[in-house]
């Protein structure tokens, strides 16, 4: 009778424990279910979202279409319109107009040159700055002189006068760069004589003696008819 009892409170025992068991390995399940659901139910508010934005996206790239199709007309419109000149006025022809500007642009250009001054006008006007003592402006219109006419009879003279300006405020390094110009440039011209004295006198003042003193050696062998050269030999000393 005490085996009985004592079996029947071990049974007891292990049923008391299997049902613990139990109870703790259903708490977890129901855990899990409810953090599924919450998971779900996550996932259906998102799902609505996607089509909410997706129907946005929708009506958006429909109004844009619709207003293509719109700009597409109204070009379409647009190419099929005529201008009509009002009444009365002129149409002018685009080769007409051409000829009309040619025109004009030849009447401009007599105009300016019937303004322009003459090589004369430039070369007197450089004499007089020059004898007025402004020497800087009568270098510029020597030196206009020199650049637009270079052919010319009294381009030679300029060039000259442009040196005996730097000469005449003892510049004699440009003074001479000048003379030296007149004498290569036009050496078969009347100033060309002058120029090479002033040569000699400027590498005089350069303390050059001896290229100045066959300076106007040269000047006698190659003008020896000119007025320079009777100053060169003067200034030589020769009998």
């Amino acid at each position: 009778m005490r085996y009985i009892s004592l079996l029947l409170l071990v049974a007891l025992s292990i049923f008391a424990f299997g049902c613990t068991s139990l109870q703790q390995e259903t708490k977890p399940l129901e855990e899990e279910n409810l953090e599924i659901l919450d998971l779900k139910k996550s996932i259906s508010e998102m799902d609505m979202k996607i089509e909410e934005i997706n129907n946005k996206l929708f009506i958006l790239q429909e109004k844009v279409n619709t207003n293509r199709d719109r700009i597409e007309a109204l070009e379409l419109e647009r190419e099929k319109i005529t201008v009509i000149p009002p009444v009365g006025l002129k149409v002018v022809k685009l080769k007409d107009e051409e000829e009309k500007v040619e025109e004009e642009e030849a009447a401009e250009e007599a105009e300016e040159e019937k303004e322009a001054p003459t090589p004369e006008e430039i070369y007197n006007r450089g004499r007089e700055l020059l004898k007025a003592g402004r020497n800087g402006e009568a270098r510029k219109t020597f030196s206009e002189f020199v650049e637009r006419f270079p052919s010319h009879a009294l381009a030679d003279n300029a060039l000259y006068w442009i040196g005996e300006s730097f000469y005449s405020e003892r510049n004699f390094k440009d003074a001479l760069e000048n003379f030296k110009a007149v004498v290569e440039r036009y050496p078969d011209e009347n100033k060309a004589p002058d120029a090479m004295l002033k040569m000699a006198y400027s590498y005089m003042e350069l303390k050059e003696k001896a290229r100045a003193e066959e300076t106007l050696k040269e000047l006698m062998d190659r003008y020896p008819l000119s007025e320079a050269a009777e100053k060169a030999e003067k200034r030589l000393g020769r009998p």
